[in-house]
């Protein structure tokens, strides 16, 4: 990204009471970037899956959070650095449809909703962190390019 944006970065400590606060943050943030619905939408949906699939898998650990929000004049790039358990969501095997919803399981939908709604997703694991980069294009308000 070039000629970006300073940078808008929000730290907490993830609890599921505080968490609200956390997504109010990012969509106010994201509602000053945008340029469409969709995007904001995306973003906020984004960050909400990565956030409980955190709370999630944590049992008794503090998990610190931090999120950091730029744009430039082609999108938004997202990052979010916990120091929660090391995950690659990247290796995580896609989730099919079920094919009988009688016997359609619960979960397993956030890789793919982060999928979906970036045009970008990287991670990396620095030291004991995650890092997960997202971009979101400004090309999404006619609908993700990539159906």
């Amino acid at each position: 990204m070039t000629d970006m944006s300073p940078p808008q970065s929000y730290a907490f400590e993830l609890t599921p009471q505080n968490m609200s606060t956390a997504l109010d943050w990012v969509e106010n943030c994201v509602k000053k970037l945008a340029s469409n619905e969709r995007q904001i939408f995306g973003v906020r949906l984004c960050v909400e899956e990565l956030l409980a699939n955190l709370l999630s898998h944590v049992k008794s650990q503090i998990v610190n959070v931090e999120i950091n929000i730029q744009s430039d004049a082609s999108g938004i790039g997202l990052i979010l650095t916990n120091n929660g358990p090391l995950f690659n969501p990247l290796e995580k095997e896609a989730r099919m449809l079920d094919s009988d919803i009688d016997a359609a399981r619960l979960g397993g939908w956030g890789v793919p909703i982060l999928h979906h709604f970036s045009d970008r997703f990287e991670y990396r694991a620095v030291g004991d962190n995650n890092v997960i980069m997202l971009y979101f294009s400004e090309l999404q308000d006619a609908g993700n390019s990539r159906e």
